[in-house]
């Protein structure tokens, strides 16, 4: 009987030592699953809101074709340039800081939705017609 009582205890700490580990698996995926989710959620924000900055630019074009905020910077798309040194238009949409960037007669818009994100059109003037859009 002595025997018996024992090995019940080791079944025991076994079967707890199982759901531990497994519990523990189970914590590490859901804080990885929340770490992307919350990375996604930003990700989609500051798409959305270079986006908002993009059709702002287009509804300024379309008033005032001449528009811009930079001097023309060669070489295009640079993202140094972009992020950090242009001076563009900066508002905040939707809790996202967005910067608008027209170099002067350049057929071509940025916006940088948050800190890294860059939208790209490339248009003609008179009458307004977009030829291209990129996420740089």
């Amino acid at each position: 009987m002595r025997m018996r009582k024992g090995f019940v205890l080791l079944y025991v700490v076994l079967i707890m030592s199982v759901v531990v580990i497994a519990g523990a698996f189970i914590v590490k995926i859901l804080a990885n699953n929340l770490v992307v989710s919350h990375d996604e959620h930003l990700r989609l924000k500051n798409f959305y809101a270079a986006e908002a900055g993009i059709e702002w630019a287009k509804s300024k074009l379309s008033t005032n074709p001449d528009w811009f905020t930079d001097p023309p910077h060669s070489p295009a798309d640079d993202s140094d340039w972009i992020i950090s040194s242009a001076s563009g238009h900066q508002m905040t949409v939707g809790g996202s800081k967005v910067k608008v960037i027209r170099e002067d007669q350049r057929g071509r818009v940025y916006s940088v939705g948050g800190s890294s994100l860059i939208i790209k059109i490339e248009f003609t003037t008179e009458p307004f017609e977009l030829l291209s859009w990129k996420n740089i």
